[in-house]
């Protein structure tokens, strides 16, 4: 009966199986499960980053079912060329976070154009825009954001 349905998957889109229970299954309250030992997840936990499944919103479950392996791969595939570069490595806890959350959010996005939209699914990474670097002169704690396109500084 259950051949119909679609699969369970976890924050990453892949399938979950149950791995069953602590004693005869159908009256226990304990369920196992196998430690993946994934490097992704492992570092969205490290630096607090929470991951929830992706909205549902309006779609059909199909292509529900057919949104999440996308956005998670491709999520997946950004966050460990993110955790390759040396920018990464020097931000505090909360600055990875944020850019792990982006980049969910960017590839979900990017997921959700392709199977809906039809759009080319593009597995490049997006660059965030980077602060400039604290200009002279400015006490400790203080970063000046550069100024908007047209304007013009006058000393």
């Amino acid at each position: 009966m259950s051949d119909g349905l679609l699969p369970k998957r976890d924050v990453w889109g892949r399938p979950m199986s149950s791995e069953g229970g602590v004693g005869p299954d159908i009256i226990s309250p304990i369920w196992t499960s196998t430690d993946k030992k994934d490097p992704i997840t492992n570092e969205a936990l490290r630096v607090g980053a929470t991951i929830s499944k992706p909205n549902k919103g309006d779609m059909t479950p199909e292509q529900y079912d057919k949104l999440q392996p996308i956005a998670g791969s491709l999520a997946r595939k950004w966050i460990g060329e993110l955790m390759a570069t040396p920018e990464y490595r020097e931000m505090a806890k909360e600055d990875q976070a944020e850019e792990i959350r982006t980049a969910v959010t960017a590839a979900r996005k990017e997921a959700k154009a392709h199977v809906l939209g039809g759009e080319p699914l593009d597995d490049v990474r997006p660059e965030r825009k980077r602060r400039s670097a604290k200009p002279s002169g400015l006490p400790d704690g203080f970063v000046l954001d550069p100024p908007p396109a047209g304007f013009v500084l006058d000393r």
